[in-house]
Order: structure tokens, then sequence, then C-alpha cells
């Protein structure tokens, strides 16, 4: 073999070893306290609000893909899972926060989202005294299951739930975590913000650069509902800037530095899978929907054709988003339902 070939095939190896493909997993720092983790997989992205109270884990993934998760966390931090949520049902279901509750973590959850997911867990027995005073956040506890239920069947595990809302304030850190009313990318999804921090995990109500996948199972979602629901996760988010000025070179050259952003571009949003996104992405392809549903919306009112719809030149400036013909036939296979009501 010559000396060139050698060298050649080192080279090779030394960039394969030295490739992102091979590296681990990491938690990649988004504000002071949250942290989120992109799977080498097509697991959902993984949010971590860290703070010395413990860990909020947002949507871990079940085996094969935890044990990364699990080693990315260690190296992230020392404190233990304190809190673990699921945006949808169908994650839940999945069961990967079965791991962190029997381990101590206390699995937060929103009733609709719960009753979508059809765990045992709410028996007779956990439901509340009508009776009995709420608590302002209307939190639930579900009852907790024996040793042998937990690791028999994880979807006793016991829960904290919620009806609309719950915030949280792990070392004055406000979390919120709200159920959107509306049938959206499922029956239920759940939202995570944390306002100082401007940061939000929306998990599938969301994808850069993609049209949303509206699950059509028994926690059935709604394109015309996604729509409104994503607006309201817009709403939510105050776009206020700082009344107090800067007093240091060091103040001053970050509020210079941030200024060169819009209000909605420091927003950070986390979405399903892929990169980190913002707030101002976000608007853009809820913009983008809402055309395309003005776009159909006119055509079935002419009487026209699904096909014809479909394939209206009108549309083509929208297809450079993903999933453009399955969230345009679900538009308008909706619309029409409602015009023939």
């Amino acid at each position: 073999m010559s000396r060139t070939a050698v060298i050649t095939g080192l080279v090779l190896i030394l960039g394969h070893l030295a490739s992102p493909a091979a590296s681990p997993p990491r938690f990649e720092k988004v504000s002071d306290h949250f942290y989120f983790l992109q799977p080498k997989t097509d697991a959902s992205n993984v949010g971590a609000m860290v703070t010395d109270s413990g860990v909020l884990l947002i949507n871990p993934p079940t085996e094969p893909d935890l044990p990364p998760v699990l080693d990315a966390l260690r190296r992230l931090t020392q404190r233990s899972v304190r809190w673990v949520v699921h945006t949808d049902y169908q994650k839940e279901q999945a069961g990967g926060s079965s791991y962190f509750v029997m381990r101590g973590a206390q699995r937060l959850s929103s009733k609709d989202l719960r009753r979508l997911a059809a765990l045992p867990s709410l028996s007779a027995e956990a439901k509340p005294d009508k009776d009995a005073k709420k608590p302002s956040s209307e939190m639930q506890t579900a009852k907790a299951a024996s040793p042998e239920e937990m690791r028999d069947n994880p979807a006793s595990l016991p829960d904290i739930l919620f009806g609309r809302q719950m915030r949280l304030y792990p070392d004055g850190v406000e979390v919120r975590l709200f159920a959107l009313q509306q049938k959206a990318h499922t029956g239920c999804d759940v939202v995570v913000y944390l306002p100082a921090e401007k940061v939000l995990q929306v998990g599938d109500m969301y994808m850069t650069g993609s049209y949303p996948e509206i699950d059509m199972g028994e926690g059935a979602g709604s394109a015309l509902g996604w729509l409104d629901g994503l607006k309201h996760v817009i709403e939510t988010v105050p776009l206020l800037k700082t009344a107090i000025p800067p007093r240091t070179e060091a103040e001053k050259a970050a509020k210079a530095a941030l200024e060169e952003k819009s209000l909605e571009e420091l927003v950070a949003v986390i979405p399903a899978r892929g990169l980190r996104s913002n707030l101002k992405e976000m608007k853009a392809l809820l913009e983008s929907a809402q055309k395309v549903r003005a776009e159909i919306a006119r055509a079935v009112a002419a009487g026209r054709s699904r096909d014809t719809v479909l394939s209206l030149p009108s549309l083509g400036p929208y297809r450079i988003n993903l999933n453009f013909d399955v969230f345009a036939g679900r538009l308008f296979d909706e619309l029409t339902q409602a015009r023939e009501k």
C-alpha cells in the first residue's frame, strides 16, 4: 500500500471519528435555565429546565432513545428530574415519563390530555370530591400506584393533573403549562412557556418549514382548530421592551446586540423536531397557513372539487413548506363539512 493511500485512509478514519454523527447528543443552552436536546433519531426534541430545585423534563423519549438522553442529562446537571410533562397524548402514551416517575418525579398532565391517553390511573377513587374546595390551579393528584403496578404497568403511575393551565415557580422562575382549548395537532395539546426567559416548547404544534401533521386517530385534531390554537399560542407571548436602561458597558453592548433582532426573534421556540426556531418564524408559518385557508375557503364556496382546489395555481407559493398536500386536503375536508352543515 502506498504512503498516499495510508495517509488518505487515516484522514478518512479521523474525519469519521470527529464527525458530528459520531458525537453523542447534548443539551444546547437556550436561556439561563432552559436547554434542549435534538436526538440523533426521529424522536422529538427534549426540553430541560434546570434549577437548584430540580429539573423539569419535556417530552422524554422511550427506549431505545432514552439512554443517550440520560447520558446527556448527567453531563448537563447533577440535579434530579423532579417533573415530567408531555405535549400531547401520543407522547404520554409512549411512556417516556415512567422511568423518571418511578424514581420520584411527578408527571404533569392536563385532564383532557390524560383522557385522550386513556391511562387507568384515574380510577373512581382518584376523582375529586365535587364539594371539596379546588386549588386555584385546578390541580388534582391521581391515585398512587403500588410499586408492583408501577413496574408492570407504567400507565398506572401517579400524576398531577391540571385544567386549562398551571404554574410552577422553581427557584422563583415562572413556568406556565397551558392546555389548548382548541382541537389542534391533537384533541389536546400542551405548551410549556417560560415568560422571563422567552422560551416556548410547543411539541408537534409547530415544525419549522412544515405545515402540521393533524392527528387522525382517537384523539383527532383539526386543521382549522390548529390555526386558532397556534394563534392563541402566539398571542400568549407578550412582546415588551425592558424599561430599565443599561448601566455598564457590557449591558450596553448586550442591548445593542439584541436590538439587531426583532422582539419576535428573541423568543425561542422549540419545535417537535429539528433546530430551534423563534416566534417570528412560527408567526410566518401561521400567516402562510391562514392564506392557504382563505384560498381554499373561496374555492369551496364556489363549489370546486377537491382535486381542482388542491391544484390551484394560487396555492403554488405556499408549497414551499412541507406537508402541504396533506394539510391543504384536511382544510378542504373540514371547510366542506362546515359548509354542508
